[in-house]
């Protein structure tokens, strides 16, 4: 980071490298989500020199909803004050979506924290000693900053009156949620100037950290925000188009016929756990019925038969209609990226067993690790 911060002005007067090593060392995800949210803050209060802790920890909230709430991140250890909150409120209001708006989750917790004492406690948790230990770094060799930084109104006052430059200083409340952190101008306009690189940088650090929460799950850079994840489904669906005018499908949760019919482009393990649109992933499926699932899992042994079956049946199509095949070719740049996928399951002479078998043994480990993450597959069995 301090490479990438060029301007003298900054270099001079700021411990650029103490920024660079804020993320050395971390044992949860609240730095990360800490220092973002002051960076968000000031971008959308740019007149602005101080935030509560309430209004940081609200934006920490937003920032993780969607990595939570909808796709099931594990974002820090056993208990996480900030995982555990959001979690609360998605219990507290089911009618907040996974991708809701800042603005929607914001109203949600100023409600919920009004009916549910637990959030306002987890919320104290997740500000109770994040602000003074991400200031670590900038402390140098100052004995006295080191000794009282786990006593914060010591800690306070030792840094409102250290010589340091310190990124903020304090307001110091007896109510810790109305402490406020004091933005030192000269970084508060770096922040400003080099939001970008600073948004960057954190994403990057927090996708490390949070893979390595998350081992198994593919796809973490497009679960940190509902418009990370870009969809590539406009030649998938021309492809089944052109498939529906040759040959009758079935929807795969009803048994009706689809064509004919208003349908959507199904993801059968959602998206928001395999952030990828691959079509052997991909059916169309009845819209209301692709809403009524929405990021659940199907009961694998009551529709991943007839799924195959659709499934096998355009495979059939591409290998005996030219239109079809054509389109299939379309499709691969933005849909076939895997290798089993393009070696063994579209390859030619597969006979129904063999094609269901390839699926099975490739997409069953992924069914499963989805459900360990916490996505849910009976429910969807009580929606039909």
């Amino acid at each position: 980071m301090d490479l990438m911060i060029q301007d003298p002005i900054y270099t001079n007067l700021l411990d650029i490298r103490g920024l660079s090593s804020v993320f050395g060392s971390v044992s949860n995800s609240y730095k990360f989500y800490w220092f973002d949210a002051i960076l968000e803050l000031i971008k959308r209060n740019s007149k602005r020199d101080s935030f509560s802790f309430d209004e940081i920890a609200n934006q920490m909230i937003a920032d993780a909803w969607f990595s939570v709430a909808e796709c099931y991140l594990s974002i820090g250890i056993a208990n996480d004050a900030l995982e555990s909150v959001v979690k609360r409120l998605k219990v507290s209001d089911p009618y907040l979506k996974g991708s809701a708006s800042r603005e929607e989750i914001l109203r949600s917790i100023a409600i919920q924290e009004q009916r549910q004492k637990d959030i306002k406690t987890l919320k104290q948790q997740m500000v109770n000693m994040v602000p003074y230990r991400f200031l670590s770094e900038f402390i140098g060799n100052d004995k006295a900053l080191k000794a009282c930084i786990a006593k914060p109104k010591q800690f306070v006052e030792a840094v409102n009156a250290s010589s340091i430059a310190f990124p903020y200083t304090f307001e110091y409340h007896k109510s810790q949620m109305e402490r406020r952190i004091v933005l030192h101008p000269i970084w508060k306009q770096m922040f400003i100037d080099y939001y970008p690189i600073l948004k960057n940088w954190v994403l990057f650090e927090k996708v490390s950290y949070l893979q390595s929460r998350n081992p198994t799950v593919p796809g973490i850079i497009y679960k940190l925000q509902a418009e990370n994840g870009v969809r590539k489904l406009t030649k998938v669906r021309e492809l089944w188009k052109q498939a529906l005018e040759i040959k009758e499908f079935n929807d795969i949760y009803t048994n009706e016929p689809l064509n004919g019919k208003e349908y959507a482009i199904d993801h059968f393990i959602p998206w928001s756990y395999i952030a990828h649109d691959e079509m052997w992933n991909l059916i169309p499926a009845d819209c209301s019925m692709n809403s009524r699932k929405s990021n659940l899992l199907p009961k694998w042994d009551t529709y991943f038969e007839p799924f195959a079956h659709e499934q096998y049946k355009m495979y059939e199509l591409i290998q005996t209609e030219s239109t079809i095949r054509d389109c299939f070719n379309n499709c691969r740049a933005d849909n076939l990226n895997s290798i089993w996928g393009q070696s063994e399951l579209y390859r030619p002479g597969n006979s129904e067993v063999d094609f269901m078998n390839i699926l099975d043994k490739n997409m069953r480990p992924i069914f499963d690790a989805a459900k360990i993450q916490g996505y849910a597959e009976d429910i969807f069995q009580h929606l039909l």
